[in-house]
């Protein structure tokens, strides 16, 4: 059998789900390495904090920039990813959002940013 220890867990939006938070709790107990990607519409501060979440943040052109959940960020730890999908000029202010607080989201002291064009 094929034994792996890291789990990701998405969807939708699995945080609809009000049984997630206990799903990714029990995994981390087990051992695993849990990781959640969210479009950031809902509080990820139910989210225990060993789980790695990877947050969406919809940008103006998505027409869904409102359903962000902009609380979520400061919820945020350096263990945890932000992701935004750039399609046109609306969009580069976002840039200069990542830009300002991507020290804060640094893994081993280096500073990622990647950008993913539509």
């Amino acid at each position: 059998s094929y034994r792996t220890r890291l789990v990701e867990i998405t969807g939708g939006e699995p945080l609809v789900q009000d049984s997630t938070p206990d799903l990714i709790a029990g995994l981390l107990d087990k051992g695993y390495d849990v990781l959640l990607e969210t479009n950031g519409s809902m509080d990820i501060g139910v989210v225990d904090d060993r789980c790695v979440k990877i947050m969406d943040i919809k940008c103006p052109s998505s027409g869904e920039a409102q359903k962000n959940n902009r609380d979520n960020i400061r919820k945020l730890s350096e263990n945890d990813e932000i992701k935004f999908v750039l399609a046109d000029r609306d969009d580069r202010p976002l840039l200069v959002f990542c830009d300002l607080h991507a020290p804060r989201f640094a893994i081993r002291g280096e500073r990622i940013l990647e950008v993913q064009l539509a």
